[in-house]
């Protein structure tokens, strides 16, 4: 596969305080354009492993509470009364530790179907 871009300009904005990866990526840019090729090594197992766990744990971090959502969820129903949502917050947790984790759209789902039993 070949990538062109006659018309596009990219700029790489860096601050000046990782030496080490500007010299890299200096002499990455470099080989490119007098070889025309990106020579890459594929990672160690172990190596692998260590990203996707870093992967895993901004993907986590990114998460939002069971408490979020099911909030979220009563942004659409301004009405219901607030002693209905904390019920429903509560019975909320209590269901997703007993059935052992859901999905968000899977607690949005349930939490309508709650808050449709006291409407």
């Amino acid at each position: 596969m070949i990538l062109t871009r006659s018309f596009i300009s990219s700029y790489f904005l860096i601050n000046d305080i990782n030496r080490d990866f500007i010299e890299n990526y200096k002499m990455a840019a470099e080989a490119i354009s007098s070889t025309g090729v990106m020579a890459l090594r594929e990672p160690p197992e172990d190596e692998k492993k260590q990203q996707n766990q870093k992967i895993s744990i901004a993907a986590v971090q990114n998460k939002l509470s069971i408490k979020d959502i099911v909030d979220d969820v009563f942004k659409e129903y301004p009405d219901l009364a607030t002693k209905h949502k904390q019920r429903i917050s509560e019975s909320m947790v209590d269901l997703i530790n007993d059935e052992g984790g859901m999905t968000e759209a899977e607690i949005k789902e349930r939490t309508k179907k709650m808050i449709s039993a006291y409407m």
